[in-house]
C-alpha cells in the first residue's frame, strides 16, 4: 500500500507553493464553509485531500478563526480520546480559561479523558459530562467574530470515542459559529462516505477532490522535479496516474531518473510503490481472470472499441465474460456499457498488468488479439431469420435460477453472457433492440436481479 510505516499515506503535493489547479474547490469549499456548511473532501490516497484542507485552514486562520486541527492515524486509532488530546493542546490561553470555567463534574470528566485517569463518577454519568464538557467549551470558544473550524484530516481513523463526542457535538452547534472541514479516503476504484457524511454537523456536503487536468498536472511537476521529462511522457504520466498528482510524481521520478529515458509508445517504468497499490487491488482476481483482464489492458491500444468481451472472447478467453463480471464485482472494471467495451476503473490498473507481465507473455497476448480480431465474431453473424432452435452457448439451461424464463429470455440470457450488446443480440435473433430490452426487463424481475453483470454472475453459478 502506498501508506507510510504509521498508517498515514505519503504526503500530499502542494505544500510548497500555492495549490495548482484547485482554485475552483477552495473556492466551493470556502463558500459552503461561510454559509455553515460542514464539508467532506473524498478522494483515494495522492490526490491532495491534506493540500485542499490545509489551504482552506490557513485561510480561516488568516480571516481571523480559531482553527484545531488533528490528523487520526490508522496505527493510532484504537487509542481512545487521542483526537480529543490532539485539539485540546492546540487551545489558547481564553481556550484553557474556559476549560477551567466548566462546572466540576465536566471538567473532571474531560480530565480523565485527556490524561487516561478513572473518571470521577459513575461511567454512565461520565460519559455524559465528557460530551456536555466538550459541548459546553464549543459554546465557550466559538463568538461573533472569532468562529471556530475543526480541521480533521483522514476522517475514517477517527478513534471511536472521539467520533462519538463529534457526533454529540455536531447534532447541537447548528446555531454556532463552528465549522468542521474533513477529509476522508476512499479506495482507489471508488466508494461510499455517506455514513462519514453523517457523523459531521447538519447540512454537510461532499466535495471530491478529483484528478488534475494535463496543463496543471505538468506545471506541479515541473515545480517538484529538478530533471525535466519529454512532452510525450508528461502526456503518458497523466494518462497513466489519472491525474493524481502522487501517483504522477512517482511516474515521472522514475522516467526523470532511470538510466534511459523510455522511447514513444513504450510503456512506463512503473515505480515500487504503485505496483505494490495495484497488487493489492488486483490480489483477489483468480488467475484465469487476471489473464482476461491483461489482454484487456493490451487491447485499449488497438482502437477506441476495444476491448469489448466478445474480442477477448475471440482472443481465446472462452470465460471472458464471467471473468470481467468476477472484475466488475472488485470494481476493478467498470460495469459493461452498451457498446461492450471493457473500461477499467483506474488506469494504473492495466498498466500495472502490463508492466508485471514478463515480455513474451504480452507478445503472445498482443497476437492472440491480433488473430482474434481477424475472426468474424460469433455474435455478429448475419441474421437468419428464422430462430433455430437453442444450442449450445446460445442458450442457458432451463433448471435453477433460470427455471422459469421462457425460451425467448433464456436465449437472450445465453448471448448476453456471451458479452454480446442488444444490438448485437438483436441482430442475431432477428428482433428490434426494444424487444431485447423489454425481454431484459423481464428475465431481471424474474430473476430478482438488476443488471447484466448479476445475470451473467448467475450463469456462472454464482449469487448475483
Amino acid at each position: 500500500m502506498l501508506d507510510t510505516a504509521d498508517g498515514r499515506p505519503p504526503p500530499e503535493l502542494g505544500a510548497e507553493g500555492p495549490l495548482v489547479g484547485r482554485a475552483e474547490l477552495l473556492a466551493r469549499a470556502g463558500d459552503r464553509l461561510r454559509r455553515g456548511r460542514a464539508v467532506l473532501l473524498s478522494g483515494p490516497v495522492g490526490i491532495g485531500r491534506t493540500a485542499v484542507l490545509d489551504a482552506l485552514a490557513d485561510r480561516a486562520d488568516q480571516d481571523g478563526a480559531l482553527v484545531l486541527r488533528c490528523a487520526p492515524a490508522r496505527a493510532e486509532s484504537r487509542l481512545p480520546f487521542l483526537a480529543l488530546i490532539d485539539l485540546y493542546d492546540q487551545l489558547d490561553e481564553s481556550g484553557l480559561a474556559a476549560v477551567d470555567a466548566l462546572p466540576a463534574a465536566q471538567r473532571a470528566a474531560l480530565d480523565a479523558a485527556l490524561t487516561g485517569g478513572p473518571p470521577a463518577v459513575s461511567r454512565r454519568q461520565g460519559e455524559l459530562a465528557l460530551r456536555l464538557a466538550v459541548l459546553s467549551l464549543l459554546r465557550a470558544l466559538a463568538r461573533p467574530g472569532r468562529p471556530v473550524l475543526l480541521a480533521i484530516d483522514d476522517l475514517q481513523w477517527l478513534d471511536r470515542p472521539s467520533a462519538e463526542l463529534l457526533a454529540f457535538a455536531a447534532r447541537r452547534v447548528r446555531r454556532l459559529p463552528v465549522g468542521v472541514v474533513a477529509t476522508v479516503r476512499t479506495p482507489l476504484t471508488g466508494g461510499d462516505v455517506a455514513l462519514h457524511l453523517r457523523a459531521l454537523p447538519q447540512p454537510a456536503e461532499e466535495l471530491p477532490v478529483g484528478p488534475l487536468e494535463f496543463g496543471p498536472l505538468a506545471e506541479l511537476l515541473g515545480r517538484r522535479l529538478a530533471a525535466g521529462v519529454p512532452g510525450w511522457a508528461l502526456r503518458e504520466i497523466h494518462r497513466t496516474s489519472g491525474g493524481n498528482p502522487h501517483f504522477a510524481l512517482e511516474l515521472a521520478r522514475a522516467v526523470a531518473g532511470g538510466r534511459a529515458v523510455p522511447r514513444p509508445g513504450e510503456p512506463l517504468p512503473m515505480p515500487a510503490q504503485l505496483r505494490a497499490e495495484a497488487r493489492r487491488l488486483l490480489g483477489p482476481l483468480a488467475p484465469g481472470a487476471r489473464q482476461t483482464l491483461l489482454l484487456a489492458s493490451l487491447g485499449a491500444g488497438l482502437g477506441p472499441a476495444s476491448p469489448t468481451v466478445d474480442s477477448l472472447r475471440a482472443a481465446g478467453r472462452p470465460r471472458a465474460a464471467v471473468e470481467v463480471a468476477e472484475a466488475v464485482r472488485l470494481r476493478l472494471v467498470e460495469p459493461p456499457a452498451e457498446d461492450g467495451v471493457v473500461r477499467f476503473t483506474h488506469p494504473l490498473l492495466p498498466a500495472a498488468l502490463r508492466a508485471e507481465a514478463p515480455q513474451d507473455q504480452r507478445l503472445a497476448a498482443l497476437a492472440a488479439l491480433t488473430a482474434g480480431a481477424a475472426r468474424p465474431s460469433p455474435t455478429l453473424a448475419p441474421p437468419v431469420c428464422s430462430i433455430p432452435p437453442a444450442r449450445g452457448r446460445d442458450t442457458v439451461a432451463g433448471g435453477g435460477p433460470f427455471a422459469a424464463l421462457a425460451e425467448m429470455e433464456r436465449r437472450v440470457v445465453g448471448l448476453v453472457t456471451e458479452g454480446g450488446t442488444n444490438r448485437e443480440i438483436a441482430a442475431r435473433l432477428c428482433v428490434s433492440v426494444k424487444t431485447v430490452e423489454a425481454t431484459l426487463t423481464r428475465v431481471y424481475r424474474k430473476l430478482g436481479v438488476r443488471s447484466r453483470v448479476d445475470v451473467v454472475r448467475l450463469a456462472a453459478g454464482a449469487p448475483a
